[in-house]
């Protein structure tokens, strides 16, 4: 079954190096909605992710793969938040028995100590930093916002960041394949 915290190979670097990690995994990933349903609003962009105890993370990973199974998710289904179409959480797990499984996970994560960031855009509004795009613009705060978490509670951590498997610039031109190091931290380009 795939969660989407971590896998095998992650799993297995934590098990002989959290030392190295610090004290914080971040699992990060985008999106884009085009057309919102909101009226007045303009297409979105969103960087967001969650924070574990490095400590939590496989215990964290265990028990939500085991909600998976309660569920009945077959095997190798993704849980994600807002399921496309195209998985089986759409149309398998739905209305109270969807929001039944999203309180269970919730109910998890705040036992293990994990905390969660989203930076939402509208690209049609103001940016808040000096980036070319608002995509950059969600990334950079999401990123500054990162860091002020881990600065505020003494922590250290690393940005895991999320993969579908696809050319993601060629796809939408998104920031994951545009970071550039600098000073040790992985920063946007402008």
């Amino acid at each position: 079954m795939t969660v989407g915290l971590c896998g095998n190979a992650l799993s297995s670097y934590l098990s002989n190096t959290n030392e190295a990690c610090g004290d914080q995994l971040i699992f990060a990933g985008d999106a884009c909605e085009r057309n919102p349903s909101r009226l007045g609003m303009g297409p979105l962009v969103a960087v967001g992710g969650v924070f574990v105890p490095v400590e939590s993370v496989h215990e964290v990973e265990r028990k939500i793969e085991g909600l998976c199974e309660d569920y009945g998710f077959p095997s190798g289904e993704l849980f994600v938040w807002s399921p496309g179409r195209d998985l089986w959480m759409h149309s398998h797990l739905v209305d109270e028995e969807r929001q039944g499984f999203l309180i269970r996970v919730l109910n998890l994560a705040h036992i293990y100590g994990v905390r969660a960031l989203l930076v939402v855009e509208d690209v049609n509004c103001p940016m808040a930093t000096d980036a070319r795009n608002a995509k950059m613009d969600a990334s950079r705060l999401f990123l500054k916002h990162v860091d002020r978490q881990l600065r505020g509670s003494l922590s250290k951590g690393i940005v895991v960041f999320a993969s579908r498997g696809t050319n993601r610039v060629a796809e939408d031109g998104f920031w994951l394949a545009v970071l550039i190091p600098s000073r040790g931290r992985m920063i946007p380009e402008a």
